[in-house]
């Protein structure tokens, strides 16, 4: 008997969590990969990046299933304005959407590498610190793909000195590298799959419970808690 093979999603990934936005728009068995360069002009052209991907892979709007954006740590401005715009579109068309964490995404990039935990991964966070945070054997299923136990980013996510020294497990760095930290670059192809493993709920509270995770502030907002003025 031959098994009927499940459809692949459609829908389009926006990651703000730097300057460099990243995308990806799947449709049709079409991936499509984006990289967009932006200073302070993000927000007007969030509508633009959406018709790229769109045109990319051969879609109408009205055949994606979903949106997922990135809810970093990151950038607090591009996180926001990339979580409200796509929180927006998700409530006018009723299409669900998904909160994607870089931690999630580097975690779904190792899998398929076949790198297993327990390890460590940071992010650059300000000055000579790191988001970071230890995924522990059991924080995952491999059974139907990386199914991800998200409460422990809010539980177990700490912010550690630069400097620090990890010798009992491995130690990646997203998009970043330091002496005994291996730096990680994210693969679209893992997130495709993770991102088609996901449950979708269509429900106002799941809308608006994609929230960014953690934000860095920016360098304006760091100078003016250096004066005491904030």
């Amino acid at each position: 008997m031959q098994l009927e093979k499940k459809r692949m999603r459609s829908f389009l990934f926006l990651d703000a969590s730097t300057c460099e936005v990243g995308g990806m728009a799947c449709h049709n068995g079409k991936l499509k990969e984006f990289l967009w360069k932006t200073k302070h002009d993000f927000a007007a052209r969030i509508p633009e990046m959406f018709d790229q991907m769109l045109s990319k892979v051969d879609a109408k709007f009205e055949e994606i299933d979903l949106l997922a954006v990135g809810t970093g740590p990151g950038s607090l401005t591009g996180l926001r304005v990339a979580a409200c715009f796509c929180r927006t579109i998700c409530q006018v068309s009723g299409k669900p959407l998904l909160g994607i964490s870089l931690f999630e995404w580097a975690i779904a990039t190792l899998c398929a590498q076949g790198e297993l935990p327990p390890y460590r991964l940071s992010i650059p966070y300000i000055r000579d610190t790191l988001f970071s945070i230890v995924i522990p054997v059991d924080s995952f299923s491999h059974l139907h793909g990386p199914v991800f136990d998200k409460s422990i980013l809010h539980e177990k996510l700490e912010i550690i000195n630069k400097k620090f020294e990890c010798k009992e497990i491995k130690h990646f760095g997203i998009k970043y590298s330091d002496e005994g930290i291996a730096r990680l670059n994210l693969d679209y192809k893992p997130l495709e799959a993770y991102i088609n493993s996901l449950a979708l709920d269509c429900s106002r509270s799941s809308l608006f419970s994609v929230l960014p995770l953690y934000v860095a502030p920016s360098i304006a907002e760091i100078n003016l808690g250096i004066k005491g003025n904030i």
